[in-house]
């Protein structure tokens, strides 16, 4: 399949283009993280693959609405300090 007929594929199966699948899976492989440790936002950044702390949370707020920390105070147990 060439590069340009690869994207519209995806989009047509997933209802979303490649990158911003991407970074939704990004986000969502982020999640337990902040729930359940009580890692630095720059080493969860990277854990799940984002180039920067700066780049995750922007991409972070697009999808959840919140910040990373604010979404680990409100959803961890201990407010992230496990």
């Amino acid at each position: 399949m060439s590069a340009r007929t690869y994207p519209r594929h995806f989009a047509r199966a997933t209802g979303t283009t490649p990158i911003r699948w991407l970074i939704q899976q990004r986000v969502q492989a982020s999640l337990a993280l902040l729930e359940t440790t009580a890692t630095p936002i720059e080493k969860v950044a990277r854990a799940v693959g984002s180039d920067t702390a700066v780049t995750y949370r922007h991409h972070f707020a697009a999808i959840m609405r919140t910040s990373p920390s604010a979404y680990r105070n409100a959803f961890s147990g201990a407010g992230g300090r496990r």
